[in-house]
């Protein structure tokens, strides 16, 4: 319904008045057509601009979880670094310790090795064959042995010439033999 006023209005206007009015009216009408067609197209545009950054969007969130997924993949192989650091850390220590033990060892060791050439000498010398020892004397190397070559020859017997053992003890301490010759 058109509202009184404009009633009025329209009424009162002559026919060259209504057409230039109404071819007013009518150009604006065009306007109007012509800018809802251009807000249109531009809603399309703009319906384009947006559907092309979700696309982007989407794009830089699959890029944002690669980066993501390996950032994550190097935080674990900063985690089995420092673990292998540490472990490597221990092991020079732990090296160097042994590295110095075993030349406390190998110190030890030649002092070791030169008291028992000492002894090796002592008993050498000890061990070497008297000028009126009889041969089969030589290579014996402990009392037991001796009483034994004294047995085997004989030893209870008192024919002249012959060994009589008295007395074998002590054997921490060495046998102390007590013979005497019998003639």
């Amino acid at each position: 319904m058109v509202a009184d006023v404009e009633r009025a209005v329209i009424l009162d206007m002559g026919p060259t008045a209504r057409r230039q009015d109404l071819a007013r009216d009518a150009a604006a009408v065009m306007r109007l057509l012509e800018t809802a067609l251009v807000l249109n197209d531009e809603h399309g545009s703009s319906t384009r601009d947006l559907e092309k950054l979700k696309a982007q969007n989407g794009r830089l969130k699959a890029e944002v979880l690669r980066l993501e997924n390996e950032l994550i993949g190097h935080r674990g192989k900063q985690e089995v670094y420092v673990a292998q650091a540490q472990e490597l850390r221990e092991m020079k220590a732990a090296l160097g310790k042994a590295g110095k033990d075993l030349e406390d060892l190998r110190a030890s060791h030649a002092e070791e090795r030169k008291n028992l050439e000492e002894e090796l000498g002592k008993l050498k010398s000890a061990m070497a064959p008297a000028e009126d020892e009889p041969a089969s004397a030589q290579g014996l190397t402990t009392c037991a042995e001796l009483i034994d070559v004294i047995k085997s020859l004989g030893g209870e017997s008192r024919e002249p010439g012959h060994i009589r053992v008295q007395k074998c003890s002590g054997a921490d301490e060495g046998c102390q033999l007590r013979a005497r010759a019998q003639h």
